[in-house]
C-alpha cells in the first residue's frame, strides 16, 4: 500500500491469481489493495501456476514473435496488433493538428490533482509525452499519433473518425409536456417526439447532455405532514448512468448512445453488452439480480480502460465497481425504480429509471412546483481556449485607426491596436502580403510572446487587441458593433420594414427568433426599432480568460444606427430586460452563443477575419475600397494564414443547493427616474420625438 503513489497505483497491473475459490474468500487486505489500485488490479482464475506459465503464457508468447522484439524503434508499424483494447489502438490520420491542446492541459491537470501526481507542464512536448504515457497517444520514431481514446477525448470533432460516437436524445410525450420542459421544444407538425443529436468530444457530450437532462429533472415540492423537496430522478443517478454509457460503450459499433425521455421514465441504451470479465463474475445469474437481490458490489470490467481512467481522473466517474449499485440505492431512496442489464444477444446495455409517480401526477395535483435554488445554473461566460502565442509590433507614425486605414488604402485589415507609438497585431507584420505593412516603418518589426504581452498594464493591451478581433468577428457574421458600449446587435433587413427572423439550433431542435422588430407609433409609421443585443467583456479568470455575454436590447430610429437617446440607452435596455426572467435569459444567452459559433458545430467559436457582409449598411463596413480586385486572391490566401482565436461554445454550469420555501411569487419592482407611471413604449416614443425635434432645431 505504501508503494501506490510512487508506482501510479501499479500502472502496469497486479494480477491476483485464484485457484478454485472466488475473490470473496480473499483476506480483507487484498480487497483493500484492489480498491486502492482501481482498474489496475485484476483477479485471475487459474488451474495452477505450472499450467499458467507453461500452457497459458509461454504458448501464447511463442505464437506472437513480435512480443520478443524489444527495440521500440523497430516495432511493427501497425501497433494496433499489439493493443489490448480498442481504445488504446492507433487512429489512422489522427495527428496532433486535430488535438485541442488547451483541453488536454486542463484535463491532465485535473487528472494529476485527483491522483496526487505532479502537474504536467504546459509545453507541447510535455503534454505529448503525458498523452503517450496515459495511452492517449503513441510516439514512435518521434512521430506523434493519437489512439482511439485520445481522439474521442481531446479532438474537436472525433465524429470525423468515429461517426457513431454521438448521443441521440429522443424526447417523447404529449405536446404540453414537451413545452413544459423547454419553450424551444415546439413541434409545428404535431408529432409528439423531438430528437436531438449531441456531437463533439466526450467531455463536451457529458456536459451538454447533463445540461439538457436538467430540464426534465426539475425539483418539486411534495406536500404532506412534513413537506419535502424531491426530484423526479436522483441527479447523481442520471450522471452515473450517462458517464457509464459513454465510458463503457462499444465504439466499434456503428450506433450512437440513445437516451429516451418520456414523462414516466428515462432510458439509456449503449452499444455493447457485458465484457468477458463481468460475465465471468456474474456467471449464470443476471447482473441486476446480483446487485439488487444479492447486494453484491465490486463487479467491474473495462471495455475502454484508458477512457475510464481519464474520466475517473477528472472526477466524472468512479472505478470501484459500485456504479450500478449506487444507482439502485439512490433511485430506491427516491421512491423510484430502476432496471438494467444487457440485451439477449449481449450487444447492447440498457438502464431504465422510472420517475417518482408524483412527478407526473398532474390530475390530482399532489405535488406543487418548488421554488428552489437547488438547481443547475448556466454561467454566461465562454472560455478562451486558443489564441496566438506570438504578438507582432512595429513603429508607426499613425496615432489612430483612421490614419492606418488611409495609409493602407485597403478594403480589409487584420485586427490591430496602437500603443506607445507602435502598431500591435497577431498577424505577421514581416509578411509582405500583410496590408498593415504599409502603415509601419520597415525594419522596426519585433516579436513578443503573448504571455509577456498580457503582463503589460495588467492585461489591458491584450484586452484591447482581443476586443478588436471580436469586433471584426461580430461584423463578419452580420452584426452591428457598438464599440463604445461593448454591445452588438442585428440590424434591420435592408430596405424593408419587416421584422428580421433568425433560425438556429436550440438545445433540442431547430428554432426561430425575432431579433429585430419595428414599433409603430400611435399615429402610424415606424417610431423606433427594437433589437435583441448583447453586451460583452473579456476578463481574466485565474489562469484563463473568459468572454462574458449579457443579453439585452438596443433601440434605434434607423434600424441599424441612430440609437434612441444614447445617454439613456442603458436605462431603457435594463427596463426592457427586467421583463425577462431566468429561463428567458438562459435561452437568450444560448441563442447568442449559437449566433457567434455560426456554422461551426465542433464545440468552439472560431473568430472570423472576413470583411463585413455586403448587405450591412455602408457606414458599418470598411470604407476604403480602392484595393484592386485582382488582389483578392492574395488577400484571401493571407487570411488563411492568420493564427486562430477560439472560444468554447459550452456555457459552464454549476449547482446551487440552498432551498427556499414555496412562497407566492411577487414580480420585482424596479425604480427608474420618472418612469413609474409611464410604459416603456410610451417613454421610447416620447424620446424619439424629442430627439427628432432637437435635430431639426
Amino acid at each position: 500500500m505504501q508503494l501506490l503513489s510512487s508506482t501510479n497505483n501499479f500502472k502496469n497491473g497486479i494480477y491476483w491469481c485464484l485457484r478454485e475459490s472466488g475473490p470473496g474468500n480473499c483476506p480483507q487486505y487484498v480487497h483493500e489493495l484492489a480498491t486502492a489500485c482501481g482498474p489496475n488490479f485484476s483477479f485471475v482464475s487459474i488451474e495452477g501456476f505450472d499450467q499458467l506459465l507453461d500452457r497459458d503464457l509461454w504458448q501464447t508468447l511463442k505464437k506472437d514473435s513480435a512480443a520478443f522484439n524489444h527495440n521500440r524503434s523497430s516495432e511493427i508499424r501497425d501497433t494496433s496488433a499489439l493493443s489490448q483494447t480498442f481504445d488504446s489502438s492507433l487512429v489512422v490520420d489522427a495527428s496532433s493538428d486535430a488535438v485541442e491542446w488547451s483541453i488536454v492541459q486542463h484535463r491532465l491537470t485535473e487528472y494529476s490533482k485527483r491522483l496526487d501526481l505532479p502537474a504536467p507542464k504546459i509545453e507541447r512536448s510535455e503534454l505529448e509525452w503525458q498523452m503517450d504515457r496515459r495511452g492517449l497517444a503513441s510516439i514512435i520514431d518521434r512521430k506523434f499519433s493519437l489512439t482511439v481514446s485520445g481522439c474521442l477525448l481531446f479532438t474537436t470533432s472525433p465524429q470525423r473518425f468515429f461517426p457513431s460516437a454521438t448521443i441521440q436524445l429522443i424526447f417523447r410525450g404529449p405536446q404540453s409536456w414537451l413545452r413544459s420542459l423547454d419553450e424551444d421544444m415546439t413541434n409545428d407538425a404535431g408529432v409528439d417526439q423531438t430528437v436531438r443529436l449531441v456531437n463533439g468530444h466526450l467531455y463536451r457530450q457529458i456536459t451538454e447532455v447533463t445540461d439538457i437532462l436538467a430540464f426534465i429533472n426539475k425539483p418539486f415540492r411534495l406536500k404532506g405532514e412534513v413537506s419535502e423537496s424531491v426530484y423526479p430522478y436522483p441527479p447523481l443517478a442520471i450522471k452515473e448512468i450517462l458517464v457509464n454509457a459513454i465510458a463503457h460503450r462499444d465504439y466499434t459499433c456503428r450506433e450512437p448512445v440513445i437516451i429516451e425521455i418520456e414523462p414516466a421514465y428515462l432510458r439509456i441504451t449503449s452499444p455493447g453488452g457485458l465484457v468477458d470479465d463481468v460475465r465471468k463474475q456474474v456467471q449464470s445469474e443476471s447482473l441486476e439480480d446480483q446487485i439488487t437481490k444479492s447486494n453484491k458490489r465490486g463487479i467491474k470490467g473495462y471495455r475502454n480502460p484508458v477512457i475510464a481512467d481519464l474520466l475517473y481522473g477528472s472526477g466524472a466517474m468512479d472505478k470501484e465497481g459500485s456504479g450500478l449499485a449506487d444507482v439502485y440505492k439512490w433511485v430506491k431512496a427516491n421512491a423510484g425504480t430502476v432496471t438494467f442489464g444487457p440485451s439477449d444477444e449481449n450487444d447492447h446495455f440498457t438502464v431504465t429509471i422510472y420517475s417518482r409517480k408524483e412527478a407526473v401526477d398532474e390530475i390530482t395535483k399532489t405535488a406543487s412546483p418548488l421554488i428552489t435554488r437547488s438547481t443547475r445554473c448556466a454561467i454566461n461566460i465562454l472560455e478562451l481556449i486558443d489564441f496566438p502565442q506570438i504578438v507582432y509590433s512595429a513603429t508607426t507614425e499613425y496615432w489612430n485607426g483612421k490614419g492606418v486605414w488611409e495609409a493602407t488604402q485597403s478594403a480589409w485589415l487584420p485586427s490591430f491596436c496602437l500603443r506607445s507609438g507602435r502598431l500591435w497585431s497577431f498577424s505577421n507584420l514581416n509578411d509582405r502580403h500583410n496590408p498593415l505593412s504599409k502603415a509601419i516603418e520597415n525594419g522596426t518589426q519585433e516579436v513578443m510572446k503573448t504571455t509577456d504581452f498580457i503582463s503589460i498594464e495588467d492585461g489591458r493591451w491584450f484586452v484591447d487587441l482581443m476586443n478588436r478581433n471580436l469586433y471584426q468577428h461580430f461584423k463578419s457574421i452580420g452584426l452591428i458593433c457598438d464599440e463604445k458600449r461593448r454591445r452588438a446587435y442585428f440590424p434591420a433587413i435592408k430596405d424593408s420594414d419587416q421584422p428580421r427572423v433568425y433560425r438556429y439550433q436550440a438545445r433540442t431542435k431547430k428554432a426561430t427568433r425575432t431579433v429585430v422588430k419595428p414599433h409603430i407609433g400611435s399615429k402610424g409609421g415606424i417610431i423606433y426599432w427594437e433589437h435583441q443585443s448583447f453586451n460583452f467583456r473579456l476578463e481574466r479568470l485565474g489562469d484563463t480568460w473568459g468572454l462574458f455575454i449579457n443579453p439585452g436590447y438596443a433601440f434605434t430610429t434607423g434600424g441599424w444606427k441612430y440609437l434612441v437617446s444614447p445617454e439613456r440607452a442603458n436605462i431603457l435596455s435594463t427596463k426592457r430586460a427586467s421583463r425577462d426572467y431566468n429561463q428567458t435569459v438562459h435561452n437568450s444567452t444560448y441563442f447568442w452563443v449559437q449566433v457567434l459559433a455560426g456554422t461551426n458545430d465542433n464545440g468552439i467559436i472560431v473568430l472570423q477575419t472576413a470583411p463585413s457582409p455586403p448587405d450591412l449598411p455602408k457606414s458599418t463596413q470598411n470604407l476604403n475600397t480602392s484595393t484592386d480586385i485582382s488582389s483578392d486572391e492574395v488577400m484571401d490566401s493571407f487570411r488563411l494564414k492568420l493564427p486562430r482565436i477560439a472560444f468554447s461554445d459550452v456555457l459552464p454550469t454549476a449547482s446551487l443547493n440552498d432551498v427556499v420555501l414555496d412562497d407566492e411569487f411577487i414580480e420585482p419592482e424596479y425604480e427608474f427616474e420618472e418612469m413609474d407611471d409611464i410604459s416603456l413604449e410610451e417613454e421610447l416614443e416620447a424620446l424619439v420625438k424629442k430627439q427628432k425635434s432637437e435635430i431639426r432645431e
